[in-house]
């Protein structure tokens, strides 16, 4: 089995096991940085009087009605409201979602490692407009390890290798590899998934399996038809 096939499939069963952390987390990923409060909406009369309302004062009290909602300070459900790859059904993601629930730390113990790390990653994703999947590709590739090396030279959170790192704009020097980086390989890791979408039509599927075993490999394994990364 390709290397980029098993990655995914792990991240699709990861994906369905959000739910069941969700709630049951015991605070892991509870955000520290509370939202502002929002602003009470009030009428204050200091006469008999009553006050006039000026179109200014209508359109402000109209926006603190319709302030928008912040996200819920729990990241896992924030994560769960941006899915946007859907619901897949397949034989290797059942298998997948039998093996962590049966080795549930390790989903855990990578959870405890984020918590310094998630909540950049997640308001990047939703700044951006993209699934919130993504934001758990590093729990895949690393556990949230900023210093995770791969045998074959990939580095960081992200996992990326030197190449794709300086196409993507971080320096590496005999001092210095923002491969590490987690706001600067965060950001060259999110633009990338962008291009890989693009390049793969707007499937992200492939594009996440070309993230994980390069674009060449996954146009290979395409042959030039238009298949699904199920199909191929």
């Amino acid at each position: 089995m390709h290397t980029y096939s098993g990655r995914l499939t792990y991240l699709l069963a990861i994906l369905f096991l959000v739910g069941l952390l969700t709630g049951c987390s015991h605070g892991v990923f509870d955000n520290p940085r509370p939202f502002e409060p929002e602003v009470a909406e009030t009428n204050v009369q200091t006469s008999a009087e009553p006050i006039a309302t000026t179109p200014a004062a209508t359109d402000t009290q109209s926006a603190l009605r319709h302030k928008p909602t912040p996200p819920p300070a729990d990241v896992w459900q924030r994560i769960r409201q941006g899915y946007r790859l859907g619901a897949v059904e397949n034989p290797r993601i059942d298998s997948a979602i039998r093996w962590f629930t049966a080795n549930d730390g390790v989903i855990r113990k990578s959870s405890e490692r984020a918590t310094p790390l998630i909540h950049h990653i997640v308001e990047q994703v939703e700044q951006l407009g993209l699934p919130t999947e993504l934001t758990l590709i590093p729990l895949l590739e690393t556990g949230f390890r900023v210093h995770a090396r791969s045998p074959y030279g990939a580095l960081g959170p992200w996992q990326f290798m030197p190449a794709t790192g300086r196409q993507y704009g971080l320096m590496r020097t005999a001092y210095l590899d923002q491969r590490r980086d987690l706001v600067l390989s965060t950001k060259a890791a999110l633009n990338y998934l962008s291009d890989l979408h693009a390049q793969f039509e707007g499937d992200w599927l492939l594009a996440i399996a070309a993230y994980n075993g390069g674009p060449g490999n996954v146009k290979k394994a395409l042959q030039g038809k238009r298949l699904s990364f199920w199909e191929i």
